[in-house]
């Protein structure tokens, strides 16, 4: 396991996650890298760090090691709207050649930071517990929603005054977020 160390003072900018091997605080001081050494992005994050995969993707990791699950955090990421469409985001799957994501593609952006928060972590960056949508390949979300309950007679409206939740899995980047609507029973 990594040490707490790294992951809560340690920087993707200066040291580099991606390396299983990199477990301890002194073996971090002594492989510590400048930024111009691998990232052609640096000045940009200068400007706004905030448009790093891999600077979210550890604060991600030191929410988790202060105490919340991977999942919860990246929900809770989803879910804060972080990602601005008219936004440009920074990834890099080998520190040298850096990809944009649009901010629109949300479930992309939380598969990339998911990614890096388990490099982080000392995790198996290529496991999530987030199933994969099958036309972007980004993470998929749940949302709960609720129906409205209508009686199936002829007067429009009619409604016991009860909801029904139910679960719906849904990609942020393809799909419209799910609401509610109106379920009819018998009277």
């Amino acid at each position: 396991m990594r040490d707490l160390k790294i992951i809560m003072q340690g920087s993707p900018c200066t040291l580099n996650f991606m390396d299983a091997t990199l477990l301890t605080a002194e073996e971090a001081v002594r492989r510590q890298e400048t930024r111009e050494d691998y990232c052609p992005s640096f000045q940009d994050c200068e400007k706004d760090e905030r448009l790093c995969v891999h600077q979210i993707g550890l604060k991600v990791a030191q929410y988790v090691k202060k105490g919340k699950s991977l999942k919860d955090a990246l929900l809770d990421l989803a879910e804060a709207d972080f990602f601005n469409p008219n936004e440009e985001f920074r990834d890099s799957e080998n520190r040298r050649e850096f990809v944009i994501i649009n901010g629109s593609n949300k479930a992309v952006l939380l598969r990339a930071v998911e990614k890096f928060a388990r490099y982080a972590l000392g995790m198996n960056p290529n496991e999530s517990f987030l199933n994969q949508c099958t036309r972007c390949y980004g993470s998929l979300l749940e949302e709960i929603v609720y129906d409205s309950v209508h009686l199936k007679i002829r007067a429009p409206g009619v409604g016991t005054g009860e909801t029904k939740a139910r679960k719906v899995i849904y990609c942020p980047s393809c799909d419209p977020k799910p609401i509610g609507g109106i379920v009819y029973v018998n009277f």
